[in-house]
């Protein structure tokens, strides 16, 4: 008598709440989770055949589970919201976006406090958080403590925060709902920079553009030469006119429609 393999599963968390299965296919050896999400049955591939990561990954999703659990019985705060994303979503990220991500969430934490309720949030609010991080400086470590953050780094911030917002508005809370069902603060204007700073090329860089120049097109060589001797940018010297030239007094005007701050200037 032949007898089928038996094959290998593992199940963790409360069954009803957030039972997680992870089982290995018996033809092909691929593993797979299996759990409910809002009342419906879902499975999805891992696309590996690792036993031991397959049940680290039931664990996580269990864990998960139970969260959004405990959000749809509860009111969700700041400080839960943040923790769901920082543990589900910021992990995608590269290094660089997860050390930011965490200082956002810190500074948010500190400014609104933690037990705050999202859906609570206003223009009054947004505000209030542009105010306080000027006033509080560029915190991070090996910077000058309390020098002045650019509207820059305010609007990463706060582009942040509308990121967490978004992501709740579309994140499922267990029982077939949302964590969030609108974003308060979706439309708000952002700080912006007049006159951000950018990279400046060095002298060997210019002279090492100004020798080829010419051979992408005439046009560039000049243009190359104006940007390099007036120190404008490229959208106001394409925008320059025969009219805007005084070859006799060595002049050339910069009409204020085509200045990024309407500065009308001669140079």
């Amino acid at each position: 008598m032949i007898h089928a393999k038996k094959r290998w599963s593992y199940s963790t968390g409360e069954r009803g709440v957030n039972r997680v299965r992870a089982f290995e296919h018996p033809a092909t050896g691929r593993l797979f989770l299996e759990f409910s999400d809002g009342g419906k049955r879902k499975r999805i591939a891992l696309g590996h055949r690792d036993r031991d990561a397959a049940k680290a990954k039931a664990e996580e999703l269990a864990v998960a589970l139970r969260d959004a659990e405990a959000v749809s019985l509860t009111t969700l705060t700041l400080g839960t919201l943040f923790d769901i994303y920082l543990r589900e979503v910021t992990p995608g990220k590269g290094e660089s976006a997860r050390c930011h991500d965490r200082r956002a969430v810190a500074l948010f934490s500190e400014c609104f406090g933690s037990q705050r309720r999202p859906e609570t949030l206003s223009r009054r609010d947004w505000d209030a958080f542009i105010r306080w991080r000027r006033m509080g400086g560029d915190r991070r470590s090996g910077q000058a403590k309390g020098r002045p953050v650019r509207d820059r780094v305010v609007q990463q911030n706060l582009q942040f925060l509308l990121a967490v917002l978004n992501w709740a508005t579309a994140a499922g809370n267990g029982k077939g709902g949302r964590l969030l069902e609108t974003n308060p603060l979706r439309g708000l204007p952002l700080p912006r920079e007049k006159s951000p700073r950018r990279p400046v090329a060095t002298d060997s860089q210019y002279q090492a553009l100004l020798a080829v120049s010419r051979r992408v097109a005439p046009l560039f060589d000049l243009a190359l030469v104006l940007a390099h001797e007036t120190g404008h940018r490229i959208g106001a010297i394409r925008m320059l006119r025969w009219s805007d030239i005084d070859l006799e007094a060595e002049v050339v005007r910069w009409r204020g429609e085509n200045d990024k701050i309407g500065f009308e200037h001669e140079t």
